[in-house]
């Protein structure tokens, strides 16, 4: 006989039997032996029992194992899907990667107007063609090279260039090139220091290939800017220090513009001369009387 006992009704005894002689529920439970404080193990799986039997140690080491498996799954997958989330942008430049043509003409025109050469280079095709672009201020006999860029970027930074970018739209499409136009505004030759401009309704068109600038032209909205400051700078410079002037323009006409490293230099000097010239003259004496 073995010593038994029902938790249900708290009986024990000497039985055989697998249900409990006074209330009938099983699994009776084997009484521990005195001073072993392990809980009661059922002499049996209880059969048809609302929960399922607990498993043999080795099908339980096989679904611990799966189970850690799985979470391990879950672990690198979320670590996956976090890493490939891509990250913001900055608004300072936009990607190039994404093959937008429209995203790369105004990459490269940011950098233009911020007067970064060398990241504006970096948006350009290797046989890019920027002669237009260079001859929009009238130097003659360039072919757009790199170094004619350079000095281009140079003498706007001695003009005292300002650009603010507008929107930049796709207007033509053929294979395997696409045009875009973008507006800007601009203040010249220190106009924003002596409270004129900025002047509107100028425009570039670039051509993109496979995200790729391959040429720009520029066109510039001239009429008021010329009568405020291009003409008035021009006549002055002429007058004033005629010397300078032949080094500066490419003829008397003072259209168009030389350049070269000398021609850079005054530009600056005599731009930087004409606005104080024109501060000073705006300040009215103080009258003590």
């Amino acid at each position: 006989m073995t010593a038994k006992l029902c938790l249900r009704c708290d009986w024990h005894g000497d039985t055989e039997e697998p249900r409990c002689p006074t209330c009938g529920a099983r699994p009776l439970f084997v009484a521990a032996p005195p001073g072993d404080r392990r809980p009661p193990a059922p002499l049996e799986d209880p059969v048809g029992s609302e929960h399922p039997p607990a498993p043999r140690d080795g099908h339980g080491r096989r679904i611990r194992v799966a189970v850690a498996i799985s979470v391990v799954a879950l672990v690198v997958a979320l670590g996956t899907w976090i890493s490939s989330d891509p990250a913001p942008t900055s608004a300072s430049g936009p990607a190039r990667g994404d093959g937008g043509a429209a995203t790369a003409a105004a990459g490269f025109l940011r950098a233009y107007g911020e007067l970064d050469a060398d990241r504006a280079i970096g948006f350009l095709a290797d046989d890019a063609d920027l002669s237009l672009l260079v001859r929009s201020i009238g130097a003659e006999d360039v072919e757009g090279t790199e170094r004619e860029f350079r000095w281009y970027v140079d003498l706007l930074g001695a003009w005292r260039y300002q650009q603010t970018l507008g929107s930049c739209d796709e207007i033509e499409s053929s294979d395997p090139d696409t045009v875009v136009r973008c507006g800007f505004d601009y203040d010249f030759l220190g106009s924003d220091d002596l409270g004129l401009g900025p002047y509107t309704g100028s425009s570039f068109d670039v051509a993109v290939r496979d995200g790729e600038v391959v040429s720009v032209s520029k066109f510039w909205a001239f009429d008021r800017f010329s009568r405020e400051m291009w003409e008035p700078f021009g006549e002055w410079i002429a007058s004033a220090h005629p010397g300078a002037a032949t080094r500066m323009y490419q003829d008397p006409s003072r259209r168009g513009v030389r350049l070269d490293l000398g021609s850079i230099r005054r530009w600056a000097r005599y731009t930087d001369a004409f606005v104080r010239l024109k501060v000073t003259q705006r300040v009215v004496p103080h009258d003590d009387g």
